[in-house]
């Protein structure tokens, strides 16, 4: 009868909601598989239930976060690929704005024939402004993070980092600026 391997710990509550709770949170941490002994029926079903939801919930979490990183890959990878203003790329990344190019990069100085305070080199476009709330038809809520060469670049909520061209948003009109508390898209 003894067993060693197992472990054996009690804990008290007392209201039943308290419980159940805790319980559903002690086994999401557990190494699997396991097993659950309840008193009833019902409450196997209804561990069972929302044991499998809470899972699903965290593979859903899990997709979203691989998806998140991957576009921070990419953002990095835009960075080191730009054949812009490095400092106004990054300054973007973070939310900020840099008018015109800094002349202080690599990229900058290899473009010496280009008269840096040129107004052709800012992006005039204000359909979506810098940190304003857009909402994408697929993608959700997002942030406008920076805008350079007819692209500008939003965090989504769900799916991180998209560079998206002007031009093509435009035309398929799967972005618009949110209004006010707005954070959806109308269906159809």
């Amino acid at each position: 009868m003894d067993r060693s391997n197992l472990f054996l710990r009690v804990r008290r509550f007392h209201a039943e909601g308290q419980k159940h709770d805790a319980v559903l949170d002690e086994i999401l941490e557990l190494d699997k598989p396991g097993l659950l002994y309840v008193a009833t029926r019902e409450d196997t079903e209804s561990y069972a239930t929302e044991l499998r939801d809470g899972v699903l919930r965290g593979v859903e979490a899990a997709e979203s976060r691989i998806r998140i990183d991957r576009s921070r890959l990419e953002m990095m990878r835009g960075y080191a690929e730009t054949d812009g203003c490095r400092r106004q790329y990054l300054l973007g990344y973070f939310g900020d704005e840099l008018e015109n190019p800094c002349g202080n990069c690599d990229t900058c100085r290899a473009r010496t024939d280009v008269d840096l305070t040129d107004d052709d080199l800012t992006d005039d476009d204000d359909a979506f402004p810098l940190q304003s709330a857009v909402l994408h038809r697929d993608w959700g809520p997002g942030i406008v993070m920076s805008k350079e060469d007819g692209r500008t670049t939003v965090l989504f909520d769900r799916e991180g980092y998209k560079t998206l061209s002007l031009e093509a948003v435009a035309g398929a009109k799967v972005l618009r600026r949110a209004r006010g508390g707005d954070r959806s898209l109308p269906a159809g």
